[in-house]
């Protein structure tokens, strides 16, 4: 069953029990940014404005600013607790499945992406990641591959920039904040 299959019989789950008026408990990595995972279920006469209502609140809760995918912990710890800093929604992923893991349950506006990734390289994450629906995220590539790697990607439609891993680690004070600008 695909994701939207499965999100699909949720929500005719839900609206169901909205007929009935209630609460629905809801424990599904889609809605996990939820306060407390719960959907209030308020009596509806027309379930056309409680599917629209349910819609609006699951849509919101997908989508986040940042996915940084990133090997080394303390590279990653530092970037996400930048972005943090700025304000923005971020995950995280230390190799190449779980971006494609979390790229799957979320849409993100932007990926900072390492290209040397264990299991699974970075260009084969922004390969696949390319072809999923929907807006495209930003991809900024962040690596202190050899040239070969980042030729690789320069020309991706996704790509938007290229920076050194030591540029982005030495300007984190200035990078972090243009960066978060960028998703609003």
């Amino acid at each position: 069953m695909t994701p939207k299959e499965l999100r699909s019989r949720r929500l005719a789950i839900g609206l169901s029990l909205a007929a009935l008026a209630g609460e629905l408990g809801v424990s599904t990595r889609e809605l996990e940014q939820m306060e407390d995972g719960r959907l209030p279920l308020p009596p509806h006469r027309d379930i056309t404005a409680a599917l629209e209502d349910i819609e609006v609140r699951i849509r919101g809760s997908r989508t986040r600013d940042f996915l940084v995918v990133e090997d080394d912990t303390p590279i990653r710890k530092l970037f996400v607790a930048e972005l943090r800093k700025q304000g923005c929604t971020v995950d995280e992923a230390a190799d190449g499945y779980a971006a494609l893991d979390a790229a799957a349950m979320r849409d993100y506006r932007m990926l900072l992406l390492d290209l040397r990734l264990p299991k699974l390289s970075g260009a084969e994450v922004l390969a696949r990641v390319s072809r999923k629906p929907g807006p495209p995220a930003q991809v900024i590539v962040i690596s202190a591959a050899g040239s070969g790697d980042v030729r690789e990607v320069a020309n991706h439609r996704a790509v938007h920039a290229i920076l050194k891993k030591s540029f982005a680690i030495e300007n984190a004070e200035i990078l972090f904040p243009a960066l978060a600008a960028l998703t609003r």
